[in-house]
């Protein structure tokens, strides 16, 4: 029997839907660092100091949600098609996955702009001796997790004076 022929067009496929996805996510964070550079750089005496292991966890944190909306999209789709009459799952289908779609767009605006703070970092800024770091969504209570509170703050920065820090725990 003939084996036939694998000529990669199926990964090359897989690539160019990956970058469709990511592509808005990139451009939300490079945007989002286009004005914290435009912001930052005009103040003289700042010094920048990040760290990529952060950054490290905000992307892989994104591609988790993105990976996560897709199986949600895909398991939707496919109990809609196994339980329901075939001509109303295609409309049902349809319907749900443009609203989830839809409804991606801000938490994916969200993460890419706290990729972008993690990757511009934490700035001293020595004019008014300030510290500007990416907002602590750590320390959230349970009530705030359920009111999605951390999504508001994914790409805002907290200012903290230098002088009423009397603790480093890092």
């Amino acid at each position: 029997m003939a084996k036939k022929k694998d000529d990669g067009s199926l990964g090359f496929l897989l690539v160019i839907v990956a970058f469709l996805i990511f592509l808005p996510f990139l451009i939300f964070s490079f945007l989002r660092y286009r004005k914290l550079k435009r912001i930052y750089n005009a103040i003289p005496n700042i010094q920048r100091v990040f760290d990529t292991g952060k950054l490290y966890s905000s992307v892989f944190f994104a591609v988790l949600m993105v990976v996560g909306a897709i199986v949600l999209m895909i398991g939707l789709d496919s109990a809609l098609h196994k339980n329901l009459n075939p001509s109303d799952a295609a409309i049902l289908s349809k319907s749900l996955l443009i609203t989830i779609a839809v409804l991606m767009i801000w938490p994916m605006k969200k993460m890419a702009e706290r990729v972008a703070v993690e990757y511009f970092g934490i700035i001293f800024n020595d004019n008014d001796n300030t510290m500007i770091l990416p907002a602590d969504i750590s320390n959230i209570s349970f009530g705030d997790l359920i009111r999605l509170k951390f999504l508001r703050r994914l790409g805002e920065q907290d200012r903290i004076a230098i002088g009423s820090i009397n603790n480093i725990t890092r």
